[in-house]
């Protein structure tokens, strides 16, 4: 039996935090005319410093 893989995760000041995507809202459109999808790269201060825009 393989390992399980968990979702991709930081630690921040002692809690690991996980990465789960999640989509809430039904797709504006089927995928094969979405395109392609955009990645988002957040930083450590955005991650920890809630007055981050």
């Amino acid at each position: 039996m393989a390992p399980r893989r968990l979702a991709p995760y930081t630690e921040l000041t002692g809690v690991r935090v996980y990465f789960i995507h999640v989509r809430v809202l039904p797709p504006a459109t089927t995928a094969s005319k979405a395109g392609k999808a955009t990645r988002v790269t957040l930083t450590h201060d955005e991650l920890t410093n809630p007055d981050t825009t």
